[in-house]
């Protein structure tokens, strides 16, 4: 099986099928769908109009009565069986299906002691294929992101491996203590600032912080929980400990005012930080509703320290190298230098040029020092992100008929799904089919889209972050 791939498998087991009596061919139909079902369905048979795919405990049944004794009829099964990755588990099955469509007992390659021979065979033209293609792709693209998620990804404040600075801004986290610890203090707390300021940041060091203490539970709320079911649950397990609840992007929840009121009942000594891009009307309509806040007094702005280009340059480099280590490149004894716009950078774009800086030297690696513009690093990013985009659409394109996706598409439809944030695939497809031109892309960006920017949950799409990345990307989108 040297040089094999999926879909040439695939293909093979295709052509044997067809020259079964059709009869015999439903028969073993739901095996090879439900393999189609699984994210193959641009596969040739599917287009031919042949039964749909077979319930996977169907299946199971079906050989179970035969009493083929051992049997494994998902790629999960082989997995598991034999201690390989998915994708050579996938192509195990369809070793099986081939020997059982030749095969009249339908016995013939079921048991797992017939397949042994295989995973070894199949495991190194797996393992040379990935090499090679690694190689292939690094010559044409440079330095590929390690997972889903972009380069960007890497700089999401819930993942960022970079430890927390408070030389960043002028609010730290021991601020925030002290305010916890203030027994006069306000019940509420909003700390806003703009898109890469460091709140997140922020709260996951108070997190941290006082996770350590004892005296007190803390939870940041997720985005969509239900914020006073999140009080009324801390307050079921608080016992003795106060609480504190972190809500970020606290001026678009639902329920804030309810949730604070829920804890202030319970006791008031329990608190809550609010995280926000600015105050304003809902802000004050909190406070009024509390009486013990004051608007004045309960906020504070995040802005960053006053750093001077030494300061700045020695936290840029001390990124990088972080950075570095997870993207894989060299980076011992290189320098960043960061060239400023005329005012102080934000937590945010630091990393970001520390990142940039890390990919800039990845395509040119007999540099000691790397210089990035804070104004054009935005852009920059943007450029190896859209790279990224690029080779990922090349490597999945024979998943939608080998149609290209052009980078202008990949761009509306990006934009299209950060403004949007469909909910269902029905919604994505309306949504990419209104916006994105030339039409005629949108089944190949639903199989693109979600390989860049996996969801979470029930979300078919997940967004671009930071949000401030997801911005500047919607922004460029819609001003070409």
């Amino acid at each position: 099986m040297g040089g094999v791939s999926v879909l040439s498998v695939f293909t093979q087991a295709n052509t044997a099928l067809s020259k079964l009596p059709w009869e015999k061919r439903r028969i073993r139909l739901g095996l090879i769908r439900h393999l189609a079902s699984e994210g193959y369905d641009n596969c040739p048979w599917s287009r031919r109009g042949l039964d749909p795919p077979r319930p996977r405990k169907q299946i199971a049944k079906w050989f179970a009565e035969r009493s083929v004794s051992g049997v494994v009829t998902t790629p999960k099964d082989l997995q598991e069986a034999f201690d390989v990755s998915p994708e050579a588990a996938e192509l195990l099955l369809m070793s099986m299906v081939r020997s059982c469509m030749k095969d009249r007992e339908f016995a013939a390659g079921l048991r797992q002691g017939a397949l042994a021979n295989d995973v070894a065979t199949i495991r190194a033209s797996l393992e040379d294929d990935a090499a090679a293609r690694k190689a292939a792709e690094q010559a044409k693209y440079g330095l590929v992101p390690p997972a889903v998620g972009g380069y960007a990804g890497i700089l999401r404040a819930d993942e960022d491996r970079v430890p927390y600075n408070p030389a960043y801004t002028t609010y730290t986290a021991d601020d925030v203590i002290s305010w916890l610890e203030d027994s006069g203090g306000s019940r509420l707390r909003l700390v806003w600032g703009s898109g890469g300021s460091g709140k997140t940041r922020l709260a996951r060091q108070v997190e941290e912080v006082l996770g350590e203490s004892g005296g007190w539970l803390v939870h940041r709320a997720s985005s969509g929980e239900d914020l006073p079911g999140a009080a009324l649950h801390l307050l079921e397990r608080c016992g003795d400990r106060r609480v504190l609840l972190i809500i970020d992007y606290a001026d678009n929840r639902l329920g804030l005012a309810e949730a604070e009121a829920c804890l202030a009942r319970a006791d008031q000594t329990h608190r809550l930080l609010l995280l926000a891009r600015a105050g304003g009307d809902w802000w004050e309509r909190l406070c009024n509703e509390n009486k013990g806040a004051d608007a004045r007094t309960g906020e504070v702005e995040l802005t960053p320290a006053s750093l001077d280009g030494a300061a700045i340059n020695a936290i840029a480099t001390g990124a990088a190298h972080e950075y570095a280590r997870i993207l894989g490149v060299p980076f011992d004894g290189v320098e960043v230098h960061v060239t400023l716009a005329g005012e102080q950078p934000r937590p945010l774009l630091l990393h970001m040029t520390a990142l940039v800086a890390v990919l800039n030297l990845a395509n040119n690696p007999q540099s000691d020092s790397v210089a990035v513009k804070l104004d054009e690093v935005l852009d920059s990013l943007r450029a190896h992100e859209e790279t990224w985009w690029q080779l990922m659409e090349e490597r999945m394109r024979p998943q939608w008929g080998g149609k290209t996706i052009t980078l202008k598409q990949v761009r509306q439809a990006v934009a299209t799904v950060n403004l949007l944030r469909p909910a269902t695939k029905k919604e994505a497809r309306a949504a990419l089919t209104r916006s994105v031109r030339p039409r005629g892309a949108t089944e190949g960006l639903l199989r693109l889209l979600p390989a860049l920017y996996r969801g979470s949950g029930s979300d078919p799409i997940g967004p671009v972050q930071p949000d401030l990345f997801a911005e500047y990307l919607v922004f460029h989108a819609f001003a070409e």
